[in-house]
């Protein structure tokens, strides 16, 4: 009980004992530690014995074992049901709010700490993706998907209505509002509404010097900041909550 109780005291204290004497990271636990050397060692003892893969940890191979379309993890707000239990802890922040992972640069919080790893990308500056074709740098892996549109020429959105081809989605949200009518981006002085941002754009433009203009960049720091704005109103909130009447 005294063993278990000084290694639970070291979640409290940060205290840890074991250091990886390759890499130097440290654990709390002498057994993690054992597992860890594992990334080094190369060292797989679990394997599967339909398949033969090879795992370095136990949990692995009990995922992998898992029936395929077996997702035994219900929410229990939503219905959505998951394959793996940490799946289903990640899903429930959408639920409860948690944002455990903040930026220890402009405090933003996420929900998980992959997002938490690309944000800070935007700080340091570092674009991993590169096209193999132009050389363009991106920060996103999503990004370079779309880049490599330009040169593949690959439009895979299609508008049920007249059957123009898009390479982005967002492009196809745009087009499609020719057809409905919708203009949700509405400026915040004259309350016209527009299709997107862009259009939004140009038009405030026009607003420069006029009465109220001023007030409207102070208060958002630049146009760029105003079309911050409408992206959330495009998104789906209600333009009266933004002080706009415009219906669209």
């Amino acid at each position: 009980m005294e063993e278990s109780l000084k290694k639970h005291l070291r979640i409290h204290t940060g205290e840890k004992p074991y250091p990886c004497t390759v890499c130097g990271r440290r654990f709390r636990e002498s057994g993690a530690l054992k597992t860890h050397l594992r990334i080094h060692t190369g060292e797989k003892p679990y394997s599967c014995s339909d398949c033969g893969t090879q795992f370095r940890h136990l949990d692995g191979l009990r995922k992998h074992r898992q029936a395929p379309g077996e997702r035994p993890h219900l929410c229990l707000e939503c219905g959505k049901t998951f394959r793996l239990i940490s799946s289903l802890k990640k899903h429930l922040r959408i639920h409860t709010g948690e944002k455990p992972y903040p930026c220890t640069v402009c405090g933003r919080r996420f929900r998980e700490s992959g997002a938490l790893k690309t944000h800070l990308r935007i700080h340091t500056g570092e674009k991993p993706y590169s096209c193999s074709d132009c050389g363009t740098q991106f920060r996103h892996l999503d990004g370079l998907r779309k880049h490599r549109r330009t040169h593949t020429g690959e439009k895979p959105y299609v508008c049920s209505v007249c059957g123009k081809r898009l390479s982005r989605l967002q492009h196809l949200k745009h087009h499609q509002r020719i057809h409905t009518g919708e203009r949700p981006c509405c400026c915040p002085l004259c309350h016209r509404g527009f299709k997107d941002p862009a259009s939004l754009r140009k038009h405030l433009r026009a607003h420069q010097g006029e009465p109220g203009a001023d007030e409207c960049i102070i208060r958002f720091k630049c146009l760029e900041g105003v079309v911050f704005k409408v992206k959330i109103i495009s998104q789906g909130a209600d333009p009266k909550n933004e002080n706009c009447d415009c219906q669209g």
